[in-house]
């Protein structure tokens, strides 16, 4: 398959392209509910509850019964963060800038077959980077210093 945008071949599974980041297709939004459902059913620690109202039977109910509840991120403005890569030996160096950004937990990385996307969540702020990257290179180090994300990547 193409990706309609950028015109490069991916995969038919592929949500998003890994060369521009564009959406490959949408899904409807009960598709992306089961898939949901799915996924945290794998992990545990929820139980679903039928709605019954006047004998007709109405949306389920899910609830987290876990005793560590994940802190929903409530993000108001999307922001390109400012990249800095250089060279250093055989490996490169990117310094991607994240202000607010205090703990790596924070952040999300995620990677594909030749680029990489990285999420920085800050109180009502999210940083997005696509970083194209060859399928050869590897991630081998990263760490947040002075609200910077270092990542060190090499083949």
């Amino acid at each position: 398959m193409k990706c309609p945008y950028c015109k490069s071949i991916v995969k038919e599974e592929w949500r998003y392209c890994p060369y521009c980041g564009e959406e490959l297709r949408e899904e409807d939004i009960f598709n992306i509910f089961q898939k949901d459902i799915k996924r945290l059913f794998k992990k545990g620690g929820f139980e679903i509850r039928e709605i019954r109202e006047d004998k007709k039977w109405v949306p389920i109910e899910i609830e987290d019964v876990t005793k560590e509840k994940i802190e929903e991120k409530k993000v108001c403005k999307v922001i390109e963060p400012k990249i800095i890569r250089y060279k250093k030996g055989d490996r490169y160096i990117y310094e991607i800038e994240m202000p607010g950004v205090k703990d790596i937990k924070n952040i999300s990385i995620q990677r594909f077959e030749e680029s990489i996307e990285i999420r920085g969540y800050a109180e009502n702020k999210c940083y997005f980077a696509l970083i194209k990257l060859g399928k050869n290179y590897k991630i081998r180090n990263k760490e947040l210093i002075n609200e910077k994300l270092i990542l060190e990547v090499s083949t």
